[in-house]
């Protein structure tokens, strides 16, 4: 979990807070969907994230040097068969996922 929090975590202050009034909210939610589901949700107050961007993820056609997040969405979507959601807010970005409990 903690090589998927960390990246989304990370891009929101590099790219969402930094690049606007340098400073802001990070916050990281966990809520127990079922038994066997939690839904992580990362949420920042930055200046958010373009539509394209959002797309180039969802596509997999994200730059060489532009490819942590892309990463994330491509890892969850290999282990837990669904990737991340991203949404653009009036103020900032949510990003979440699920984790769900493979059984041994």
């Amino acid at each position: 979990i903690c090589l998927i929090i960390q990246p989304i975590v990370e891009n929101s202050i590099k790219h969402g807070i930094l690049k606007g009034k340098g400073e802001g909210t990070v916050t990281i939610e966990v809520q127990k969907v079922s038994k066997d589901n939690i839904m992580i949700t990362i949420e920042d107050d930055g200046i958010g994230i373009s539509e394209d961007i959002i797309e180039k993820v969802y596509e997999d056609k994200m730059e060489e040097n532009k490819i942590g997040i892309s990463n994330v969405h491509n890892r969850l979507k290999y282990i837990y068969g669904e990737g991340l959601k991203i949404e653009t807010l009036k103020s900032g970005t949510r990003i979440s996922f699920n984790v769900i409990k493979i059984r041994e």
